[in-house]
Parts: structure tokens; C-alpha cells; sequence
């Protein structure tokens, strides 16, 4: 079973739902309840999978494992059901839960989550859906940028599309930190050196600037190989082109 579709069960059937671990003991809880067996301990599973189920429409989730992460230990987990019980619920594996009819025609609402995102902006996303104030550094870099000459070079060196150049005329340089590992890349190879990075961006942070604007830049385009290029006034090449009309017969002097 897809996860996928463990989100669309949780959406359709709202359950009340007991995390249980590969290596943890099953409790005895009521059939309002629903025991789900994980194949690894919840202190593997993504940061991002726990707050989805809650995010997707579980009504309650408890964990029958002691291990816990700082995320699980922020979220709104309920306590496992204790006491007598007469009717057992059975145990659901993870995936093989089923989906009730209404789901399998289409029937039903799907939970708002991008499975294709990525793992920082999943988790990110749900924590702050769900009003959890949990916050940490991300994958990604908190870039600045000043004097850019919109030459294109760190959106070409950038091996995850994270920069991009926007416009004509006012040109803007983009920074999309939903795709930032911080490589950088694109700070070391800039040739006006006009990137910097200034440490980390934090989870609460990428929920709510996952793109930004690093600088304006003023363009034009070079009339004999139509890049992009910061002009001085009166300028109409772009450094390359003006330097090889300055030196026809290449960079160095003949000898």
C-alpha cells in the first residue's frame, strides 16, 4: 500500500489511531480505536509522517513505543487507552489498511499534502497547519545577495533549479529554498562575489518565505548575443561580447 493512499484511509475513515512499533507489544485497546503496525520503530519513520496522519484527518494518535524525536515530542500525541476491554480492536499493518468503498469510487476528500515536496517543506508545512510551534535548522541556505550582474552563472551552477532570474528590465534573482541544500555552489562560482550565505534557513522560516527575492537588478539585453547583463550607462554589449570586439584575435597579445 502506498503512502499515498494510507493518507486517503486516514482522510475517509478519521480513526482514532495507536502507532505500534516492529519491535513493540500490542495492547489490548477498544474497537473505537485502531492499532497500526509499523514495520520499523517510530523513531525511523520520516519527521514528516507523523503530523501528515494527524494533518490528513486522524481524530487521535498515540504511540505504544517509549522512543520519541523532538518532533514527536512536540506534536499533540494522545496517551494510549488503558483499562478493561471486552472487544479487541485488531491490528491493522500499515500497509494493508483498507479503504472503505466510498474512497476505492472516489468518494471522499484528499488530504491536503504534497507527497512530491520535499521532506523539509512537508514537515514545515504540517507543523505549521497543525499550530505546533516545533522549529529547527533545514537543509537549506539563507542566502543574501548584493551587486548581482544577473550573469546567470549561479542559476546555471545550481544542481537543484533553486535560482532563477525573473523580468525584463528589473530583473530579480530568486532563491527557492524548498529545493536548497546548501551546496554552495552558487556562492563559491558567482564571479561578482556577490553572494553570501547567512547560515540555515529554520522550518518556520521555509513554512512562510519559501521563496524570495535576493536582489533587483536593472537589465538589459546585449545586442549581438541577447544575454542578459547589468549595463553601465550608455553600455549595449555585455562584458563578453565587449571584450571580444576589443580583442578580435583573442584574450592574449600576439608575441
Amino acid at each position: 500500500m502506498s503512502y499515498r493512499r494510507l493518507l486517503a484511509w486516514v482522510a475517509t475513515t478519521h480513526p482514532e489511531i495507536v502507532l505500534l512499533c516492529d519491535h513493540s507489544q500490542a495492547p489490548r485497546l477498544p474497537r473505537t480505536h485502531t492499532p497500526l503496525r509499523l514495520r520499523t520503530c517510530v523513531r525511523q519513520l520520516p519527521d514528516y509522517m507523523v503530523p501528515e496522519l494527524l494533518l490528513a484527518g486522524a481524530t487521535s494518535l498515540a504511540l505504544a513505543c517509549p522512543e520519541r524525536t523532538e518532533v514527536l515530542e512536540a506534536l499533540p500525541l494522545a496517551a494510549v487507552p488503558t483499562g478493561l476491554v471486552m472487544l479487541t480492536a485488531a491490528e491493522v499493518p500499515v500497509d494493508q489498511a483498507p479503504l472503505p468503498r466510498r474512497a476505492l469510487l472516489g468518494a471522499t476528500a484528499h488530504a491536503p499534502i504534497d507527497t512530491g515536496a520535499a521532506a523539509d517543506v512537508r514537515l514545515a508545512t504540517a507543523l505549521r497547519a497543525l499550530g505546533v510551534a516545533y522549529d529547527r535548522p533545514t537543509t537549506a541556505t539563507a542566502l543574501h545577495s548584493q551587486g548581482c550582474t544577473a550573469c546567470s552563472v549561479c542559476v546555471l551552477a545550481c544542481p537543484n533549479d533553486a535560482l532563477s532570474l525573473a523580468g525584463e528590465g528589473s530583473t530579480e534573482l530568486i532563491h527557492d529554498r524548498t529545493s536548497c541544500d546548501s551546496c554552495q555552489r552558487c556562492v563559491r562560482l558567482c564571479p561578482s562575489s556577490a553572494l553570501g550565505s547567512a547560515g540555515a534557513v529554520s522550518l518556520r522560516t521555509l513554512a512562510n518565505q519559501p521563496q524570495v527575492v535576493l536582489e533587483t537588478v536593472e537589465t538589459a539585453r546585449c545586442t549581438r548575443c541577447h544575454q542578459r547583463f547589468r549595463p553601465a550607462e550608455g553600455e549595449e554589449l555585455c562584458r563578453t561580447c565587449a571584450f571580444r570586439r576589443e580583442h578580435p584575435f583573442g584574450a592574449a597579445r600576439p608575441h
